[in-house]
């Protein structure tokens, strides 16, 4: 048997088993961040195993045609063949070419934009290209029915700018670093910019994340739960007028006041000093003991404890009226350990003083379990866990990541809304100082998501509370709807004490269906669950069966089943009488998770804005990092809709893993957006 034939009887093998991705494809742009198949109209479909691809002209003839290597197989050279025998200017294009000084001959790093019609297009000479693969040097531009474009705008790497006008198209452009003579100056700030990133002279605090690796409990958590700080709380600490902040600390690291000065700048001020094991998450400053000061919350989070550990106790540091605080060791009670990210303060029952509700956020070693949420009844700064009077569903609602006390109902009284990971977001009336669940009557249906973030606001400024909510967003493999959710199983299925949680998602089947198979391959699974090696001895017969055939039935008995519905971020309407519609954020905005959210109008036009950040950097290997999101400015267009505005264009630009944000008042007018990003510098922006 020659080579041919034998990588022929190896492709069939594979392709009954199911276990590769055998053809290449070829994806339309939908000009919307979505991409519609079209490989069977281009002529793509040819069995491969292809590990490398490229891209160049290499017939000249305006059009890009593409190399693709394979395993054991000769390579794919793909001619393109889209603008063959064309007797009309549809399909017109550009092709440039650069050329850089003698250090640098093919202007790497340089940068060109096309203007035409209204319209821009970008490129930036970086021909390298996945696996071992450069792509044409020359710059391809497609222009469709244009003619002649506006302008060709490049920056070489030495910053300068060359401009050239009214450029014809269907043809070869070669431009010349020696030729570009305007300097550009990218260090002057842009006046016409909302937001202004301020230096960080005096709000100067890095948070010092300490590695822990979760995995080692249990190998099958989808992230880790080590790393959600830190967290900001604002208020006036000593009594000027003037608003001060906190942000926590990690693991051995103290949280940090910022104080405000009458010229607008800030002195930082340690809360602790010495050794302090507690991870230091969600935090409210509020008047506790009603002395007309704001004391100071902290919720203790993360995984490195074994659950019930006095580590995941709550704190309350009393403030003295001048801005020094003491712990309160007496305050809270010590029943009330939790490993907690959230916390809201509102007096649901009436009596003057602000009750708090805290939401456990994870049990450690026991993921998904839900972990225990408390409701804290003030009693002159003394707090008294009452759940279970108040709500006894609130006890266990799930694995909390964002709450609001607040009235949605209009009655006047404050309702609780909850939201979190696999579940929905959940609303609590208050009922003369008891909490009855009303989720099912709001019309969210199928709206369990992975929600991240939520804010109670009048979006629409109609007089009533409406809510935004950040969720995981579509940039995931995924793909959740209601009829084709994600499923999470949770069950100690090898009876070693720790629960075993396997994501499982919909796929196409060996036969064209799809069908719920687990987000894992065998070897990941094995690493948990040994004994998934004797049932499938061979990887190809694991990769045939679904998720129902994969549990047996005794491991499917009292196992639980989580599932997410829906991963967008968006808002809810509030339509009266206790009813809601989602609306789903821009795409722009789904580009990654939304961790924190803010909700103010920004530009001063008097219709609410949106301000978010998010990511998430500690998925597992195999998802990675969930990292495209740079912060995202959403202006309200006064019609229910927002307008997303890109982060080189509003100025709010935020790199990193962002767990909070909140807006402060300084001196003057000014306000200032604080980004608190996890194990990195604190940030700042200064709003127009």
């Amino acid at each position: 048997m020659n080579i041919a034939e034998r990588n022929k009887t190896v492709v069939k093998k594979l392709s009954e088993y199911g276990a590769v991705e055998l053809n290449n494809y070829i994806f339309q742009n939908n000009h919307d961040f979505t991409f519609s198949n079209v490989s069977a109209d281009a002529g793509i479909g040819s069995p491969s195993i292809s590990n490398g691809c490229a891209y160049a002209d290499f017939d000249n003839d305006g059009d890009v045609d593409l190399m693709v290597n394979n395993i054991n197989k000769e390579a794919f050279v793909l001619r393109n063949d889209v603008r063959k025998g064309m007797k009309d200017s549809s399909r017109n294009f550009l092709s440039i070419a650069l050329k850089g000084n003698s250090l640098n001959r093919n202007g790497f790093g340089a940068k060109v934009s096309i203007y035409s019609r209204g319209k821009t297009q970008f490129a930036e000479q970086s021909p390298v290209r996945g696996f071992i693969s450069t792509v044409d040097k020359r710059l391809h531009f497609g222009l469709a029915n244009i003619a002649k474009v506006d302008s060709i705008v490049i920056i070489w790497p030495n910053n300068k700018k060359q401009i050239l006008r009214d450029v014809a198209t269907n043809k070869a452009v070669t431009l010349f670093e020696r030729d570009a003579l305007q300097s550009t100056n990218r260090l002057v700030p842009d006046a016409s910019k909302l937001f202004t990133e301020v230096a960080a002279s005096d709000i100067n605090f890095k948070h010092n994340e300490t590695f822990f690796y979760d995995y080692s409990f249990q190998q099958l958590l989808p992230q880790k739960y080590s790393q959600l700080g830190p967290f900001i709380a604002e208020g006036d600490i000593n009594g000027d007028n003037l608003t001060d902040f906190f942000v926590g600390g990690a693991y051995n690291q103290s949280g940090r006041f910022f104080i405000q000065q009458a010229g607008g700048s800030f002195i930082p001020k340690d809360l602790v000093s010495g050794e302090k094991e507690e991870e230091d998450l969600g935090c409210l400053l509020f008047d506790a003991d009603g002395d007309k000061d704001l004391d100071l919350f902290i919720n203790s989070g993360g995984y490195e404890y074994d659950a019930g550990s006095p580590y995941y106790m709550p704190r309350l540091f009393i403030n003295d009226g001048k801005g020094n605080f003491s712990l309160d060791k007496e305050a809270i009670s010590k029943t009330v350990i939790t490993s907690a990210q959230c916390v809201t303060g509102g007096d649901y029952d009436g009596d003057g003083d602000i009750d708090l509700f805290v939401g456990g956020r994870v049990s450690p070693n026991q993921f998904p379990v839900s972990p225990r949420s408390f409701i804290l009844q003030n009693n002159k700064g003394k707090f008294t866990d009452v759940t279970n009077d108040v709500c006894s569903a609130l006890q266990e609602p799930g694995m909390i990541t964002a709450a609001t006390w607040t009235d949605f109902n209009g009655d006047k009284r404050p309702d609780l809304v909850i939201a979190g990971e696999w579940m929905p977001i959940r609303f609590f009336a208050n009922s003369n100082g008891s909490l009855q669940e009303t989720t099912s009557s709001t019309g969210l249906q199928n709206m369990s998501g992975q929600w991240r973030s939520l804010v109670a606001t009048d979006i629409d400024k109609d007089g009533d509370i409406d809510f935004v909510a950040g969720n995981l967003g579509l940039n995931n493999r995924y793909h959740a709807t209601e009829k084709e959710p994600i499923v999470l199983y949770a069950k100690d299925l090898d009876g070693n004490g720790s629960i075993d949680p396997v994501m499982a998602y919909y796929m196409l089947g060996n036969k064209g269906e799809r069908s719920l198979f687990p987000a894992i391959g065998r070897d990941q699974f094995a690493g948990q669950v040994p004994s998934i090696k004797s049932r499938y001895l061979e990887h190809a017969a694991y990769s045939k069966d679904n998720a129902d055939k994969i549990f047996t039935k005794e491991d499917k008995e009292n196992m639980v089943k989580l599932v997410c519905e829906e991963t967008r971020s968006g808002w809810l309407e509030n339509t009266g009488n206790g009813k809601f519609t989602f609306h789903g954020l821009p795409a722009v905005a789904q580009f990654a998770p939304v961790n924190a959210l803010i909700c103010t109008d920004a530009d001063g036009d008097g219709i609410n804005d949106i301000i978010m950040a998010g990511n998430e950097y500690q998925a597992e290997v195999m998802t990675g990092r969930y990292d495209a999101s740079y912060g995202l400015f959403l202006k309200g267009d006064g019609n229910k809709s927002f307008v997303p505005v890109a982060p080189a264009a509003s100025g709010f630009v935020v790199d990193g893993d962002v767990k909070d944000l909140k807006i402060i008042a300084t001196g003057g007018k000014e306000k200032i957006i604080l980004a608190a990003v996890n194990d990195d510098k604190l940030k700042a922006f200064r709003l127009k």
